[in-house]
């Protein structure tokens, strides 16, 4: 037994795990085990990546009830032509990261694919994501969590700029509430300096926090201010990247699960899907919460990802009584392993509550409960009497892809030469993304992948225009004339039109589900949820594709086939 496996075996039997059998090598922290409940599982985890010398944890741990997961098994699909193509770089996973890895790499002369589990892009966590552009104050200094949010988060206004996607800066607002933790003031600025947060002030007394929102409720004790924190739809964004990726020559592999990454004499080789082998000598491993498991399937158990549930609770774009910025309390009872999530508007206009943070072994299952709803309402309802939550409309939940270190895992894979692991994509992944792609990019350059810029960097499309953003006028009469679908409201609440599903579903990347409509257009996000347009944007997919579903495969919308006239 070597000092740093001693070193793990002590600190967890110090904490009671007697029967967790431990093996370090090149400082990897392999558990073995069975314990009591998933809360030991976790916290057990935890003890061995705290551990000094380790750099991160792979675990084998289980208790009763739950299975290790493993990737899915392969269903019958028929090959895809793509799979008979040779390729430079096999990306698993198109959301916001793998699309803006993709992005990136499609400004070199190099055959690229992105290959998705799920129907569409952004349909994963990206999805579930409450689009906060954090600022950087939250990661640990030193901490690649810390360099790269502070780094991507300076990248988004140009980017969102290029790719003709809204972004907002409302900023963070965090309360306290206590007169005797402003003390914790000085923390913040310490930490805004260590990380290099720009424009970060402490607020000392009611009146400072008040003259920025003035309808907080509850006492207020004094608060800080990050002029940096943003709002981004990040469906949108994953879109914008992945469209303009499309259009610098990447393909996208959609609907198709990945089984495992064939590797012979310690290189990468291809990776295999339930639709054929993609052959490539390079594979970057964005695959958030299956991550894990797709290194694992190339002999790479380097790291684990034990998920963590967010809930988050969508406000009526009408509802009143909110704040211009994103509000937080802040204190000393903050949970150690998230940042506890927010309360303000999003890039869309809505305002957003949440997430919650619930460890759970699940992978696939995102429920929302009337607990976490409670949680939520009682940490924000105080700071923010005004608003009413019977203006709450959408409930959604996403699993966020945690490592035992709580940092992110971006690194070659040690023993299979040409796969980077990109994993541990938690808050703040959205707004690290720009600058991951870029350390992705570097470590495939500096692994001996030819980087030779194209000629020719395409901009992304330009998008449609929408109906809700075109005043009464000749531009929205001449679309009208060009064609009557422009004149045909299908989503009253966010004023969308025949015209704007119809293109949703134009391209290599157009939309094929219910909510892969939605994500483009918005029509079923207001407040009838699909009430009264869900069944016009079914017609009008069963009229393009035939089936309709929800979600891709296995998530079928209808029962049978939509009848007009009935």
């Amino acid at each position: 037994m070597d000092d740093l496996t001693r070193a793990v075996t002590r600190r967890l039997r110090s904490a009671g795990y007697q029967d967790v059998a431990v093996d370090c090598r090149d400082g990897v922290a392999a558990l073995a085990g069975t314990l009591l409940h998933w809360e030991a599982v976790v916290e057990a985890g935890h003890i061995a990546a705290e551990t000094p010398g380790v750099r991160s944890v792979y675990s084998e741990l289980t208790c009763p009830g739950v299975d290790l997961p493993k990737l899915p098994a392969a269903r019958r699909r028929p090959q895809s032509p793509l799979c008979r193509e040779p390729w430079d770089v096999v990306v698993v996973g198109a959301g916001v990261t793998g699309c803006s890895v993709a992005r990136e790499l499609a400004r070199y002369d190099l055959r690229v694919i992105v290959v998705e589990a799920g129907d569409d892009v952004a349909g994963g966590a990206t999805r579930a994501n409450n689009g906060t552009v954090h600022c950087g104050l939250d990661p640990l200094p030193g901490s690649l969590k810390a360099k790269l949010n502070v780094q991507g988060n300076a990248m988004y206004p140009g980017l969102c700029a290029e790719l003709g996607v809204s972004y907002r800066v409302p900023g963070l607002l965090g309360v306290v509430r206590s007169a005797d933790e402003l003390f914790l003031l000085d923390l913040v600025l310490a930490r805004a300096a260590e990380n290099r947060v720009p424009g970060v002030v402490a607020l000392r007394g009611a009146e400072a926090v008040r003259s920025l929102e003035p309808t907080l409720g509850g006492e207020i004790a004094g608060g800080f201010y990050s002029p940096t924190t943003g709002a981004v739809s990040p469906y949108g964004f994953t879109l914008a990247c992945a469209e303009q990726a499309a259009a610098n020559g990447v393909s996208f592999l959609l609907d198709t699960a990945v089984t495992g990454v064939a590797v012979h004499a310690g290189r990468v080789r291809g990776v295999r899907t339930e639709r054929g082998l993609l052959e490539a000598s390079w594979c970057v491993n964005a695959a958030g919460v299956w991550a894990d498991l797709i290194a694992a399937s190339a002999g790479c158990r380097e790291f684990t990802i034990h998920p963590r549930l967010g809930e988050m609770f969508v406000f009526d774009v009408r509802a009143r009584g909110h704040s211009r910025t994103i509000i937080t309390p802040f204190g000393l009872a903050q949970d150690e392993y998230t940042k506890g999530g927010g309360a303000g508007p999003s890039a869309c206009g809505n305002h957003i509550w949440g997430p919650t943070a619930v460890e759970t072994w699940e992978r696939r299952l995102t429920p929302t409960s009337r607990t976490g709803r409670a949680k939520v309402v009682a940490k924000f309802g105080e700071l923010l009497p005004g608003a009413d939550p019977a203006d709450i409309i959408a409930a959604y939940a996403g699993l966020r892809a945690v490592t035992y270190t709580e940092d992110f895992h971006i690194a070659h894979a040690r023993g299979a030469g040409g796969l980077v692991n990109v994993a541990g994509m938690q808050s703040p992944g959205l707004a690290a993304a720009p600058a991951v792609a870029l350390e992705v990019i570097r470590l495939l350059g500096e692994g001996g992948l030819p980087l030779r810029l194209r000629r020719h960097y395409a901009p992304r499309p330009t998008p449609p225009p929408r109906f809700s953003e075109l005043a009464d006028g000749e531009l929205l009469q001449a679309l009208i004339r060009t064609d009557p679908a422009w004149g045909r409201v299908v989503c009253r609440c966010e004023q969308v039109t025949e015209a704007e599903v119809k293109a949703a579903m134009q391209g290599p990347l157009g939309a094929r589900s219910v909510d892969a409509v939605k994500r483009r257009t918005r029509a079923g996000m207001g407040r009838c949820q699909g009430g009264f347009c869900g069944y016009r944007v079914a017609t009008l997919l069963q009229e393009r594709f035939g089936a309709v579903t929800k979600a891709g495969d296995g998530s079928p919308w209808l029962a049978g086939v939509i009848s007009h006239g009935t």
